[in-house]
């Protein structure tokens, strides 16, 4: 399968002159190292092909060149003013334009741009933002996402409020109706840093279960300096930031649009001034339509759990107030940052993991509450009020739903935080802090439902402890009741593996051969087989620290769900002295290691003075005539400290009776120096004995009388009558 490699112009730097900056946040070619790490899906042609995305925002201009390719009629609609045609009405109408290019602008056509899915399809869901209504965004939502009618698979929407909890209960059950149907929906988490809605949380359908929101970082690898933050945010994508590179997308046509009234790019049909969370959300929009196409079975709680296992950790330092503590690693081993959500998002591992997985488990929920507190929140005070509740669930944990009823003057003053029994923590409603003007959150109360992802994976039987701080002087609330929601559930991989057991020495002698077995557990959904299943070596020194790095089934072996597989084989020890770790773990070919690791057991090789590996024989026949002699040949390499000297004690001996082929054991010719690491082929003439019957042969490296290091391997030879 061929991949695809854009050749459109505007992909490049320097094109259409010095200066511009390409399409960085696909692949960085201006010398960053932040991008949505396109290349490698794109190689293996994930491009997004038979997947329908949905722009619900102000147009789509189906005209457009670099759209037209892509445009589905049949799936779009303009909720304004009831047609099929969800280009431009007024000159303000852009935006879609824009978000839809970088989305699914098509690829590989040789003009402008390419979308991070060159190949998906994209529909225009048109809202009339001059006149907008609470239906339209309900109908967009809903329109062929539901109702037995699901060709939309994933929806983008770049927009939301720009005040702080503003309740949108029809557009949010629209949501949950669309995503019980497996429709992904992908939010912008908003550009309000400094303004009162600059936690994220405070949005209604962004701080939904059955969103993805997506926050901004800059071509730096750092935060955007508008993007919004909060534990609701689940990943984050490339745009611009105050004096760093802008996106190049596609534009209105002609003298509309971005371009060419605030923009010096020479093509009008195109704007490289783009950007904000409204640019990061259809990236990820994009990237998502690439893991659909390798996952058919994608839903927006797969999609969830995909994007906590590929996201890449961008500003590791990160110590800056609105992260509330900076990454925090969880109970669970999950990395998250209320600045960035999981990570920036990674196209080239999304698409590999997303073919590990065949789905999640059914949601479980566990409820507690409502807990009637009526406990006064200390003014001006750090520590705050807490309460404590339990839970008795142990699936590991996807979202957790907070729900609040709390009185106070000046909300703005308020901090929410959460404790989990495995010891994380996290801050689901900010303060003002930063905030200006008016919009500075001066409102009273807080009836709010606030989410967090920074738990996943986390078990969350145990002891939880909830936090509200009042940071500011002046103003006393209290806390009326909460009610605290989990919601449960695991990916279903397509191959895992469970270690049942192994046998192997742990002490060693450096460079000689040892058998050892594994047994693990098919426990996932896919038959292994010899074609692309292999045992693998996770230890250091480039997985060679054992001779070899895989071990393949057998030849047409395959291995069904429920059943285990027995590999048995022979390592070779180091030949160095010291202390080694010996583990290993199912592998596909192509994906990451799954399953179980193996018990990590340490081995201690030892430097022997005599020592010999085992390298072959020549082929042995399987029956002979008796009394009747043949040619053999054994090699054996030294690796011992002492070298094997020609006259000197050094001999091949037989492990069977010493007689039984006609020699006990076959001298070193007296040139012969085999010093350590160097090999020594030994070739005679084997005596068949003299009576009928079945005999062992096998050989062994000796001093004297004194056999050390490998045997060959035993051979069982039928002596027959004359």
């Amino acid at each position: 399968r061929f991949g695809f490699t854009p050749n459109d112009p505007y992909f490049q730097p320097n094109n259409p002159g010095v200066g511009w900056q390409g399409q960085w946040h696909l692949e960085n070619q201006i010398g960053g190292t932040v991008d949505a790490n396109v290349k490698p899906a794109w190689d293996a042609n994930w491009t997004g092909a038979g997947v329908v995305i949905g722009i619900v925002d102000d147009c789509l201009q189906k005209s457009h060149p670099d759209l037209a390719p892509n445009f589905s009629s049949s799936n779009s609609w303009n909720f304004g003013n009831n047609t099929a045609d969800p280009s431009p009405v007024y000159a303000t109408d852009m935006h879609g334009t824009s978000v839809s290019g970088v989305a699914a602008a098509r690829g590989g056509n040789g003009i402008g741009v390419t979308g991070a899915a060159p190949f998906a399809k994209v529909a225009g869901l048109r809202i009339d933002f001059n006149a907008q209504t609470t239906q339209e965004f309900v109908d967009a939502t809903l329109f062929h996402t539901s109702n037995g009618a699901e060709s939309i698979k994933i929806e983008n929407h770049s927009y939301g409020y720009t005040a702080p909890f503003v309740a949108t209960d029809l557009e949010r059950q629209a949501l949950a109706t669309s995503a019980a149907v497996e429709t992904i929906h992908v939010f912008a988490a908003g550009n309000e840093r400094g303004f009162a809605a600059q936690d994220s949380n405070t949005l209604d359908l962004q701080s939904s279960p059955d969103s993805i929101t997506v926050s901004a970082l800059g071509e730096d690898g750092k935060f955007a300096s508008y993007s919004s933050f909060g534990s609701n945010v689940f990943i984050c994508a490339p745009s611009n930031s105050d004096g760093l590179p802008t996106i190049t997308t596609t534009d209105v046509t002609g003298s509309n649009g971005y371009n060419p009234s605030d923009d010096t790019f020479p093509d009008q049909n195109y704007t490289t001034i783009f950007g904000g969370t409204s640019s990061a959300a259809p990236l990820v929009t994009g990237v998502l339509a690439l893991a659909k196409q390798a996952n058919p079975a994608l839903d927006e709680r797969l999609a969830k759990h995909l994007l906590a296992r590929s996201a890449k950790i961008v500003d590791p330092a990160d110590a800056s107030w609105a992260s509330a503590g900076g990454w925090v690693r969880n109970g669970a081993g999950f990395s998250f940052n209320e600045n960035y959500g999981f990570g920036c998002i990674d196209a080239g591992q999304l698409v590999q993991v997303a073919q590990m997985y065949q789905g999640v488990t059914k949601l479980q929920t566990e409820v507690v509450g409502p807990l009637t507190e009526n406990l006064g929140i200390p003014d001006n005070d750090t520590s705050g009020r807490s309460v404590t509740f339990s839970l008795a669930s142990k699936t590991p944990l996807e979202e957790v739903l907070l729900q609040t009823n709390i009185t106070h003057p000046y909300r703005g003053d308020l901090e929410i935080w959460l404790h989990s029994p495995m010891g994380t923590w996290s801050r689901l409603k900010s303060t003002a802090l930063g905030a200006t003007g008016p919009t500075s959150d001066s409102a009273a109360n807080i009836h709010w439902t606030f989410s967090s992802n920074a738990f996943w994976g986390e078990v969350p039987s145990g002891t939880w402890t909830l936090v509200v701080k009042d940071l500011a002087a002046g103003d006393t609330g209290t806390i009326n009741d909460f009610t605290f929601t989990a919601l449960m559930g695991t990916p279903i991989l397509k191959d895992n593996a469970r270690f049942l057991s192994q046998t192997l020495p742990t002490a060693m002698v450096a460079g000689q051969t040892y058998p050892v077995t594994f047994q693990m557990l098919n426990d996932g959904s896919s038959t292994w087989n010899h074609t692309a299943w292999y045992l693998r070596s996770e230890n250091a020194s480039a997985n060679t620290t054992w001779g070899f790095s895989t071990v393949n089934l057998a030849s047409a072996e395959s291995i069904p769900p429920s059943f285990s597989k027995t590999f048995s084989f022979k390592v070779y020890a180091p030949t160095t002295a010291g202390t080694y770790d010996f583990q290993w773990r199912m592998r596909h070919s192509g994906f990451t290691s799954f399953g179980d690791y193996s018990t990590d057991v340490p081995v201690t090789v030892t430097v022997m003075p005599d020592a010999a590996r085992f390298i072959g024989t020549s082929t042995l026949p399987n029956s002979v005539v008796a009394g009747t002699t043949f040619p053999i040949t054994v090699t054996m390499r030294n690796v011992g400290t002492n070298t094997w000297l020609g006259g000197s004690a050094y001999n091949l001996k037989a492990v069977t009776s010493s007689t039984k082929w006609g020699n006990a054991n076959l001298s070193l010719q007296p040139s012969d120096n085999i010093a350590q690491a160097t090999t020594k082929t030994f070739t005679f003439n084997a005596l068949a004995p003299s009576t009928p019957g079945n005999y062992v042969m096998q050989w062994q490296m000796a001093n004297g009388s004194t056999a050390f290091g490998d045997r060959t391997t035993s051979k069982t030879i039928q002596v027959t009558g004359s």
